[in-house]
């Protein structure tokens, strides 16, 4: 739900490094933060990369969990 909440509230734009920096905000606001478990909840495990797709300028980027910056 938050995802969903997050990605209808981006601004729209035509900047390609505005866009991805959006995606991955809201990525990270979702992310299971490394180290994480739940002997309740046994299928949830930590996030280790995130990935964007930009379908339009056929970029891939992605970071990892133990890397700082993005590729």
């Amino acid at each position: 739900m938050r995802a969903s909440f997050y990605m209808d509230m981006i601004p729209r734009t035509r900047d390609p490094r505005g866009a991805v920096a959006s995606v991955f905000g809201v990525i990270r606001n979702t992310s299971v933060p490394l180290g994480i478990s739940s002997e309740d909840e046994p299928n949830i495990s930590s996030t280790r990369w995130r990935s964007v797709a930009d379908h339009k300028n056929l970029m891939y980027y992605f970071e990892t969990a133990l890397t700082p910056s993005t590729f």
